[in-house]
Order: structure tokens, then C-alpha cells, then sequence
């Protein structure tokens, strides 16, 4: 009994929607693939210590295996005191925004897109001219990396 009603569950699917059980998993990937892909990036082009936002820290550290550690700044919760501390002292931390052509991306993979502590991109660039800090962007797939010439002062949230 349980048999002819899997075959017949099996042939209605197939029937209405041309998915058999060769072709059901045809489509899936992995869905971490872009997290993967920054994380890579930002090892790749020098980046291992930085700030992000609670959920592009917490997905990238994951996901480099330790390689990228990302702290929190502001009123984000530490959710590790050894990768805080790794990224206070490193010296010179880069800073991880979301850039606005690829907040759907980003938001899709990481899910918040507001920069470290709350502070966008625009803002923290403004901050860095300021006080007159040197910096350089670099392209990690669905975020960038700022990346001061020298430790900035906190910007404010």
C-alpha cells in the first residue's frame, strides 16, 4: 500500500512539474558559495583582521576557518573575545562595508547590510578624509574592504 502511494505521489510530481527523481536536485548549489567567495577574497588580498557588521563577522569567520577574523565595533554583541582581541591588536584592522549597487546580494547572503557599529561606508570614508587617513577599497564580491593607511578614531554610530 505504501508503495503505490510513493508511485503515485512520485508520478503526479513528475507530471506536474517535469521533476522526477534523477532531475529533483538538479538546481542546488551551495548557498553559502558568495560568503565563501569573500571570504576567500579577503584572505587573497591581505585582509585577516577587520570590523563588520554581527552577521558579515560572524558568517566570514565561520566560513574562512579563522583565516579572516572579524571583531565588532559599537553596539554589536562580541560574540568572541579571542577574535576581538586578535582584531584590536592587529594594528591596523580593515573595515568591511557593503557597497550600495550590492546591498540585495549581500542582504540575500549575510542578511543585515549596516556597516561596523551601525556607520556606513560614505560615512567612514568622510571620517577617514577628515582626519586626513590614507585608505584603499578592495573588491570581495558582495562587500568591499576599506583598508586605512593607519588606525582611524572610532567613527561615531
Amino acid at each position: 500500500m505504501v508503495l503505490v502511494a510513493l508511485a503515485v505521489t512520485m508520478a503526479d510530481l513528475h507530471q506536474s512539474f517535469g521533476d522526477g527523481p534523477a532531475t529533483y536536485a538538479v538546481g542546488w548549489g551551495d548557498p553559502d558559495r558568495p560568503a565563501v567567495t569573500t571570504a576567500a577574497a579577503l584572505a587573497r588580498q591581505g585582509v585577516h583582521t577587520g570590523y563588520a557588521n554581527y552577521w558579515i563577522a560572524y558568517k566570514t569567520d565561520l566560513i574562512s576557518g579563522g583565516r579572516v577574523a572579524l571583531g565588532v565595533t559599537g553596539a554589536d554583541p562580541v560574540r568572541s573575545v579571542a577574535i576581538q582581541r586578535r582584531v584590536e591588536w592587529s594594528g591596523r584592522p580593515t573595515w568591511i562595508f557593503v557597497p550600495p549597487g550590492k546591498v540585495a546580494p549581500a542582504r540575500a547572503q549575510f542578511g543585515d547590510v549596516a556597516g561596523p557599529g551601525g556607520v556606513f561606508e560614505r560615512a567612514f570614508l568622510a571620517s577617514l578624509r577628515r582626519q586626513r587617513i590614507g585608505y584603499k577599497v578592495l573588491d570581495a564580491g558582495p562587500v568591499q574592504a576599506v583598508v586605512p593607511t593607519r588606525p582611524p578614531r572610532p567613527p561615531a554610530g
